[in-house]
C-alpha cells in the first residue's frame, strides 16, 4: 500500500524505531526537540477536548477496543483515503496528519496493519504508546508492549513567541524576570552587541547598517525574495527603500513587536523593535528607562529613554560558556525554558548567548505572577515600580504561537518536517525518518527477523523492508 495525500503528493511513513532507540542517550529527536512523554500526550489530548479522567485511563492492551475519549483521535488522523474504511471521525482538525503506518512486532521486520492504525512511542518513564484506529475517533493508551516492537515517532518542543509580550521597565530591571542564569539585557549588553556587529560584520560590501544585520529577514517586500517576503506574522510590515531590510546576519532575529505608551495606547505591530534595557535613564532615573530600538525605515540602531510605565519587549542574555565561546557567531545553542514552560531558541554572538525570541513569561522565575494589565485606564494608573505586562492590542495571538500556527524543522539527515502548534507545544506533523542519532551516529537498520527480535540496542526498520514507505516523495 502506497499512501497518496489529498493533493496527490506522496507522503512518507517514516521509520519504525524500537524502544531502545527511543531511550538512547545519544538523542533520537532533532536538536531542540524531544520525544513526548505520556504526560505530554495527555496534555495534548485534554487540550483537544478529552476529559482528565479519560486521559488518565489506560487500556489493557491491543485487544482493548474501548478507546479513550470521543473524537480527539479523529482530530489527529489524516483524511487521506489510505486509512481503511471507515476512517471514523477523521477531520485532521489539529493538522497533526496521523498516517495509518502500522507497526512491527518482535517477530518480524515486515510489519503489520498499515492502513489500519497509527502507533506512536512515548518517552519514559514506562513503555507507553498511543494508538489511533480506523474504526474509532478515540485514542488508545497502554504500556504492555515489548522493547523490540517498532512504532512511529513524533517529536515536540515548547511553542515559541511570535512578537512577544510588552512589559513595564520594572520587569526588565527585576533580577528574577529571566530564567535562571539569564538576565534581561542591560544597555551595556546592547552597546557591546552594536559595537561587535559594526566592527566584525558591517564592513566593506556588507556595510548594510547594524540595524539591518540584527533585524529578522521576515519583511513585506524584501528584495531577498522567497521565503522571506510575505504578509504573515511575525514580520516587519514595511515595503523597504533600497537598503532598509533585515539581513539577520548572526541569527539575532530582531522582530517588530510594537509598543504601548504610558497612556495605554498601542504602537503599530510590525513597525519598530523596542527593547527595554535593565538600565535606568541617567537623566531621569526615577521615571525613565533606557531602550534599544531597531527601526523599520532605518539601517542603524538607536538608544533613547522611555517612561518606565510604557510597554516594551524584553530580550534576555547570558555569558557564553568556555565551550560556546569557540562556536561561530550565529550558532544555535541549547533551548531555554521559562517558568511558564515556554521555549526560546538561543544563539551565540561574540562572548554572549542571546535569546532569539522576545520574552513571553507571565511570572518571575520564582513563580510570582506578573500583573496582566489590559484596560487603558488601568495601564495609565501604573506606577514606575509596578510589574505589569500585556499582549499587543490585548490579543494573545500577537504574543505567542497559537493552535494551527506552523513551520518547518530539519533533522541531522537534512530531512525537512512540518510542525504545528497544538496547545502549549509544537508537534511534528510528520513521522520521524532520521537514520542517525543527534550526535551523528548511525541508527542500525535491521532487516533480519531473528536479529530484530534479539535486539537490546536501538534500531530501525521499514514496512516490508522497502524504503519506498519511508519518504516516497524522494524515491
Amino acid at each position: 500500500m502506497r499512501n497518496v495525500g489529498t493533493t496527490g503528493k506522496r507522503i512518507g511513513h517514516g521509520w519504525w524505531y524500537n524502544w531502545y532507540a527511543v531511550m538512547d542517550s545519544q538523542g533520537l529527536a532533532p536538536k531542540g526537540w524531544d520525544i513526548p512523554t505520556d504526560e505530554e500526550w495527555k496534555e495534548m489530548e485534554i487540550h483537544l477536548g478529552m476529559s482528565e479522567s479519560e486521559a488518565n485511563r489506560s487500556n489493557t492492551g491491543p485487544g482493548d477496543i474501548n478507546l479513550r475519549g470521543t473524537n480527539e483521535g479523529g482530530k489527529l488522523k489524516s483524511t487521506i483515503t489510505d486509512w481503511l474504511s471507515p476512517n471514523e471521525a477523521s477531520t485532521n482538525e489539529a493538522n497533526f496528519n496521523a498516517l495509518p503506518s502500522g507497526l512491527v512486532d518482535n517477530s518480524s521486520t515486515q510489519g503489520w496493519n498499515m492502513g489500519d492504525r497509527a502507533v506512536f512511542w512515548c518517552k519514559e518513564p514506562s513503555r507507553w504508546i498511543r494508538r489511533l484506529m480506523h474504526y474509532s475517533g478515540g485514542i488508545s493508551r497502554y504500556d504492555l508492549v515489548i522493547e523490540t516492537y517498532g512504532f512511529s515517532i513524533r517529536c515536540i518542543q515548547p511553542r515559541r513567541a511570535k512578537y512577544g509580550r510588552l512589559y513595564t521597565w520594572a520587569c526588565a530591571a527585576h533580577s528574577n524576570i529571566a530564567p535562571i542564569e539569564w538576565r534581561a539585557a542591560s544597555e551595556n549588553d546592547f552597546l557591546e552587541l552594536e559595537s561587535y556587529i559594526d566592527t566584525n560584520y558591517n564592513t566593506g560590501a556588507n556595510e548594510f547598517g547594524v540595524g539591518n544585520h540584527l533585524k529578522s529577514r521576515r519583511q513585506v517586500g524584501t528584495p531577498l525574495g522567497r521565503p522571506w517576503s510575505f504578509d504573515i506574522h511575525p514580520r516587519y510590515d514595511y515595503t523597504p527603500f533600497t537598503n532598509r531590510y533585515g539581513r539577520n546576519t548572526v541569527n539575532f532575529k530582531g522582530i517588530a513587536g510594537g509598543s504601548r505608551s504610558e497612556n495605554g495606547e498601542f504602537g503599530s505591530i510590525g513597525d519598530n523593535s523596542h527593547f527595554w534595557t535593565s538600565t535606568p535613564d541617567p537623566g531621569a532615573p526615577g521615571s525613565h528607562g533606557r531602550i534599544f530600538t531597531l527601526l523599520r525605515q532605518a539601517i542603524y540602531v538607536s538608544f533613547h529613554q522611555a517612561p518606565k510605565t510604557s510597554g516594551r519587549a524584553i530580550r534576555c542574555v547570558r555569558d557564553a560558556t568556555v565551550e560556546e565561546q569557540g562556536f561561530n557567531d550565529g550558532t544555535f545553542c541549547d533551548t531555554v525554558i521559562d517558568v511558564d514552560g515556554n521555549g526560546y531558541d538561543t544563539v551565540k554572538i561574540d562572548d554572549k548567548v542571546w535569546m532569539v525570541q522576545n520574552l513571553i513569561t507571565t511570572k518571575l522565575n520564582d513563580g510570582t505572577p506578573i500583573n496582566n494589565v489590559q484596560g487603558v485606564s488601568d495601564w495609565n494608573d501604573l506606577t514606575n515600580t509596578d510589574l505589569a505586562y500585556c499582549d499587543h492590542n490585548n490579543n494573545e495571538t500577537n504574543s505567542i504561537e497559537e493552535d494551527g500556527y506552523s513551520g518547518t524543522l530539519k533533522d541531522i539527515d537534512g530531512n525537512i518536517y512540518k510542525w504545528v502548534v497544538i496547545g502549549d507545544y509544537r508537534w511534528m506533523a510528520e513521522n520521524l525518518r532520521t537514520t542517525r542519532y543527534r550526535n551523528g551516529i548511525i541508527i542500525p537498520e535491521v532487516t533480519d527477523n531473528t536479529e530484530w527480535s534479539n535486539l537490546t540496542t536501538g534500531a530501525r526498520c521499514a514496512y516490508n523492508n522497502d524504503h519506498y514507505f519511508i519518504n516516497p516523495a524522494k524515491r
